[in-house]
């Protein structure tokens, strides 16, 4: 299969051709299958750390801004690939045989069939537990200090690979309009293991907050704004001077204490303060000699 995009952009009669759901899914395959015959499935912060991670970053990062691509093609890709597969991808079967345990998710004796079922479980939860903390103004320091550790720092999922490391982030998930079929897409990303680890990109990540900020639907804002954190943004924001946004949001906090997104900028302070933090720890370990 060709890895041109591009070539369904130019022609009409191509693009209707291949628009089925059925094509997309096996385009969708094509991308990610070596990542996925590798990782999926496995335990990742069991992985070395610098391990190579097979895939063409590129074609997957070409197959994510396509507008058409949302969390439900994807999940029907993976249904698909599993199934094909014969269960999860190497690493998490050698996990599983290393252990004496199934470490695969989902495991290999549930198969294919349940796949979008933990994916909705999970895409849920998250959501439930937002929508709580973003209708409660009275949700304030243990509160939003435990649900940025479960939902941001220490993900309940755990840790997953099903991205190459290197691709790139698609630009059309982090900026408006904001809907819910781009939040379902941005969780699906960060739950895969996608990580703004590149510096160039704190600009872009600071763009992306402060639109985030201007949502009117408090629940939608929180879960953008805890997916953006879980994506690492605010570790690309290090080398930016964050004590004008931390003031900002304590005024805001201060003036308005009847918002209702009042949630909203208690974890965004609480995530400024852990990225400022583990920055300040990284510069003070000693240099290896």
């Amino acid at each position: 299969m060709s890895q041109n995009i591009n070539l369904l952009r130019g022609s009409l009669r191509l693009g209707q051709r291949f628009s089925k759901p059925s094509f997309l899914t096996e385009l969708i395959e094509a991308a990610f299958a070596p990542t996925w015959e590798e990782y999926y499935g496995a335990d990742c912060e069991m992985l070395a750390r610098h391990a190579p991670v097979p895939g063409n970053y590129k074609f997957q990062g070409d197959v994510l801004a396509c507008p058409w691509l949302t969390a439900g093609l994807m999940i029907s890709a993976q249904q698909k690939w599993y199934r094909r597969n014969g269960g999860p991808g190497r690493r998490a079967l050698a996990q599983a045989s290393a252990s004496g345990a199934d470490h695969s998710r989902p495991s290999v004796a549930e198969g294919a069939d349940v796949l979008a079922a933990l994916f909705e479980d999970s895409w849920s939860a998250f959501r439930d537990r937002c929508a709580f903390a973003a209708t409660s103004s009275s949700f304030g320091g243990d509160e939003v200090r435990s649900l940025v550790d479960h939902l941001v720092s220490y993900p309940d999922d755990g840790v997953l690979l099903e991205v190459h490391p290197s691709v790139p982030l698609p630009h059309r998930l982090l900026f408006p309009p904001f809907d819910w079929e781009k939040a379902k897409m941005l969780f699906w990303l960060a739950r895969a293991g996608k990580k703004m680890r590149e510096s160039w990109m704190w600009e872009l990540s600071l763009h992306s907050y402060h639109e985030i900020l201007k949502v009117p639907d408090p629940h939608l804002a929180l879960v953008m704004f805890l997916l953006l954190a879980r994506l690492g943004a605010f570790h690309t924001l290090v080398n930016w001077n964050l004590e004008p946004e931390m003031e900002h949001l304590n005024q805001l906090l201060e003036d308005a204490k009847e918002s209702a997104h009042l949630t909203l900028w208690r974890c965004a302070l609480e995530v400024m303060r852990k990225s400022e933090e583990a920055a300040r720890l990284q510069t003070e370990l000693p240099v290896p000699r």
